[in-house]
């Protein structure tokens, strides 16, 4: 008999969540004034604002194919919240899924 379903506990606060860590998205420049360099970050499909927890998913939560995904993972990882990621990895595919009928109705 399964027990009592999970529960998710997202923070109230939005944050930016970029989450496509392919590598190609990210893409590295000298300044030409004074030879710094710079990162562009490119391909904002999917980004969003949204509670941390599902940046912590997209960072920890799958397996990171991509070399930046491996770094952010390695530089952020301790530092996202962990509570919400077990039940998050069991409905991800609903996300996948629902993504074209979650928010407002146009009025």
């Amino acid at each position: 008999m399964p027990g009592p379903p999970p529960k998710v506990s997202l923070e109230k606060e939005l944050v930016f969540c970029y989450t496509d860590f392919n590598d190609e998205n990210f893409m590295f420049a000298n300044d030409p004034d004074d030879g710094r360099p710079r990162l562009y970050i490119v391909d904002f499909e999917h980004a969003s604002f949204l509670p941390l927890s599902f940046l912590s998913y997209a960072v920890l939560g799958r397996k990171a194919r991509w070399y930046t995904g491996k770094r952010i993972r390695e530089t952020l990882g301790l530092s996202l919240p962990q509570h919400n990621l077990e039940v998050m990895k069991r409905i991800s595919h609903l996300f996948q899924i629902c993504t074209t009928g979650l928010g407002l109705e146009d009025e």
